[in-house]
């Protein structure tokens, strides 16, 4: 490191010496003048090196007094200038680093860094104009430096003189030829000038250079439509399909063409062609179809697409057959439109193409539960476990599946692993600890429910469904009746239009001997849709005969009756007019 810094300090040293003049004088003076002059030289070069040093280390401000310091023993010295404009351009400061970086492009006209430097700094000053008289002396200096040119035409652009950027770019590529960047920034140009065909031009060169290179057509058939030349992008359409026929990019296109002109069975024909073809990516062909299926309606005119969006999908899937990744896209496609079994079948074929899928997995879960296929779920639950046996949400589906076949005590051995696996998903913890509490309470370890539903209010406060369960369990029990009410009575704050809520309520009032309470909440459920519950309307018949409404009361319980679903006391409320003792 020690020789580079000495190495540049020798280099710049004697451009400086070289621009002092000696007066003549006495022989005696002469050798005064000499000794000085050494002496200077000395610790203008200690000074430079203990400034690139600092700077190597990072101690920019050790750098820029050191600089400083050179300029104080030469005020002309234009290597520390240069330093101290680099580091203040760095920072930034815009004006510090323009007076130095001009001072020294003034002082070595020829020098080019010293040159670029300030360029760059009149850039950062939004001085577009001078940036681009350097740059224009930098490739007087050096012609053949091509990215001088790129600098220049940026500096025109930025000043808003597009022509000259363009003449710019064609000195650039009069030197080495058509260059694909070149075009593309020459075509940019000509569309802020507003001239289209001169734009067009541009991307023409490359297709004339280039005849086969599918993406230059494309560009121009873009560059077309984006101006509303329809006509123009078709013809150049027709030139790409002559060129490449069976490429399927070319068929999309042709695809995209057809549905504007309203020739649908043509547009149909191109996207299965370009869809057979195995080198079209995947992603590609899936956003097509999530574009095909955005404004679906499945109840209405649009089930003729949704047949075409499948047909497609099944090519996609055939092209694809040994990628799960495929099968995956096919699935979510199905779930989309509603085809359940059908998406299980493709999310399963998917997961035996590729086991450690944990998101499939979980696609599969899911749609079990969904089509309440029990069975099928605790074997998906178990293969997924055995790949992922740190992933909580497995557990919670076994124990979903086995609490929904009243099957409790089996739930509950997966559903404390879930939780203990569950780590920072509060949401998940609290969806097994509820679940546990149903569970618990089902095979009347109601000291274990209680606890499960607490942890599962402690994650998740303003759980309402939580609240009314819990509150209705302890309610049926006769336990801790004080929590229950708080509990109903919070719930129905937070859904205040729930009649299974409302129902609740009412009953936790009612078993606190709370009647006319209870007939007030009983009431509001009746108005929600609870008058459709045979279970909320026998409620309403107790409540009634708590207040010695005994007609109205037998009344409530024979409509109860008519719905179903009451409880096996309610024939014999009907029969003795009364509350079995």
């Amino acid at each position: 490191m020690f020789a580079l810094l000495m190495g540049l300090l020798i280099i710049s040293l004697p451009a400086n010496a070289q621009k002092r003049k000696n007066k003549k004088k006495g022989k005696k003076e002469k050798v005064k003048t000499a000794t000085d002059d050494n002496k200077n030289n000395v610790k203008l070069q200690a000074q430079l090196f203990e400034g690139l040093t600092a700077k190597i280390k990072g101690n920019i401000e050790g750098a820029i007094a050191a600089f400083k310091a050179c300029l104080t023993i030469d005020p002309q010295n234009d290597a520390a200038m240069y330093e101290l404009a680099k580091i203040y351009f760095e920072q930034p400061d815009k004006q510090q680093a323009l007076a130095y970086a001009k001072t020294a492009a003034a002082i070595d006209a020829k020098n080019k860094w010293y040159q670029f430097l300030y360029a760059e700094v009149l850039a950062m000053n939004l001085d577009f104009d001078e940036a681009a008289k350097v740059y224009e002396k930098l490739i007087d200096q050096n012609a053949d430096d091509y990215e001088y040119y790129f600098d220049l035409a940026y500096m025109y652009i930025q000043a808003g003189k597009f022509e000259n950027a363009i003449k710019t770019y064609d000195k650039l590529e009069g030197k080495i030829g058509v260059v694909e960047d070149i075009c593309i920034q020459k075509q940019k140009l000509y569309i802020q000038l507003g001239e289209l065909e001169r734009a067009a031009g541009e991307i023409r060169k490359l297709v004339k250079m280039y005849p086969e290179e599918v993406r230059y057509y494309l560009l121009l058939i873009e560059l077309y439509e984006a101006n509303g030349k329809d006509e123009k992008a078709q013809e150049v359409t027709a030139e790409l399909k002559k060129v490449a026929p069976n490429n399927p990019y070319v068929n999309l296109r042709m695809a995209d063409i057809y549905d504007t002109r309203g020739e649908l069975q043509k547009a149909d024909e191109e996207r299965t062609k370009a869809f057979k073809h195995p080198e079209l990516p995947l992603e590609i062909k899936a956003r097509r179809i999530a574009r095909y299926t955005e404004n679906f309606n499945l109840a209405g005119t649009l089930m003729e697409n949704k047949k075409k969006v499948l047909d497609l999908a099944a090519v996609m899937v055939k092209t694809h057959e040994k990628e799960s990744m495929s099968h995956l896209m096919h699935g979510d496609l199905l779930y989309k439109l509603e085809e359940k079994p059908d998406a299980l079948a493709a999310y399963q074929k998917a997961i035996s193409l590729k086991k450690n899928q944990y998101d499939v997995w979980a696609n599969i879960m899911h749609l079990n539960l969904e089509l309440t296929d029990y069975e099928e779920l605790i074997k998906s639950c178990d293969e997924a476990m055995s790949f992922f046996p740190n992933q909580a949400e497995p557990y919670y589906y076994k124990g979903l599946a086995y609490s929904q076949q009243n099957k409790h005590e089996k739930a509950i051995k997966p559903l404390k692993r879930g939780a203990m696996i569950s780590g920072d998903n509060d949401l998940l913890a609290a969806q097994i600890h509820s679940q546990l509490g149903n569970s618990y309470n089902s095979i009347k370890q109601y000291e274990n429910s209680d606890k499960s539903f607490e942890k599962c209010l402690k994650l998740t406060p303003n759980n309402a469904t939580v609240m009314n369960n819990y509150s209705y369990y302890l309610s049926l029990r006769g336990d801790n009746l004080e929590r229950a009410e708080e509990l109903a009575k919070k719930a129905n704050m937070i859904e205040p239009a729930n009649a299974a809520y409302q129902d609740t309520y009412a009953w936790v009032l009612y078993v606190r001997n709370k009647f006319e309470d209870a007939k007030i909440w009983i009431e509001k459920s009746l108005s929600n849709g609870g008058d459709q519950s045979g279970v909320i309307v026998e409620h309403h018949g107790d409540v009634l005969f708590q207040l010695n409404q005994v007609d109205q009361a037998v009344k409530a319980w024979e409509n109860a009756k008519l719905l179903g679903g009451g409880s096996a006391q309610l024939d014999q409320k009907i029969k003795n007019r009364s509350l079995p003792k």
